[in-house]
């Protein structure tokens, strides 16, 4: 399937690192361009994955945001039960988005 031209895409295919509606030098925001940039390196950068693996790239960078705000809250004395969860979800996503890659890979090979 031919790529469609950068000028006929929305912002967030060009620019996955775009939250719509948040100013991006926000320290969240800079965070999750941080670990969202970590996460596609890991596979070949953004463009080696498809929109879908993307998309589970921006979940686990975004719960990982959010992980790392709990974190400071439980360290104060907060309940972990959201932590835990968090967790949890991003480890299935992390583990989906391998699969993928890692299929995608070995269909192409």
């Amino acid at each position: 399937m031919k790529a469609r031209p950068s000028n006929t895409r929305s912002a967030i295919s060009n620019m996955p690192h775009v939250l719509d509606g948040l100013d991006g030098r926000s320290a969240p925001a800079r965070r999750f361009r941080d670990l969202l940039d970590s996460i596609t390196a890991s596979y070949g950068g953004v463009a080696a994955l498809s929109m879908t693996e993307l998309s589970q790239a921006r979940q686990a960078a975004a719960l990982m945001l959010r992980s790392d705000q709990l974190q400071v809250a439980v360290v104060q004395g907060g309940d972990a039960d959201e932590l835990s969860r968090l967790s949890d979800q991003v480890r299935r996503i992390l583990v989906d988005l391998q699969q993928s890659v890692s299929s995608r890979e070995t269909i192409a090979a």
